[in-house]
């Protein structure tokens, strides 16, 4: 096989997405939560059911979850 010559000119970073997914305990009560973010913002995700759910952060666990991700407490 012949070999080709490759020059890079240029190589950035365009986009990106990371979604991590965490299993945390809340009084007793455990939970599985996903969240995802691109230069876009940052989601948060709840597993119900078996289905992945938009995590609402008005409700108190939300809320708690919510506030120790942006608190630094969930880093990975």
């Amino acid at each position: 096989m012949a070999r080709i010559s490759i020059k890079v000119n240029d190589a950035r970073e365009v986009w990106y997405q990371t979604t991590v997914q965490y299993d945390i305990t809340i009084k007793n009560q455990d939970y599985f939560i996903r969240i995802s973010e691109n230069p876009k913002g940052v989601e948060f995700f709840i597993l119900e059911d078996d289905q992945w759910k938009d995590l609402d952060t008005s409700d108190p666990i939300g809320e708690a979850i919510y506030d120790a991700w942006m608190e630094g407490y969930m880093s990975t």
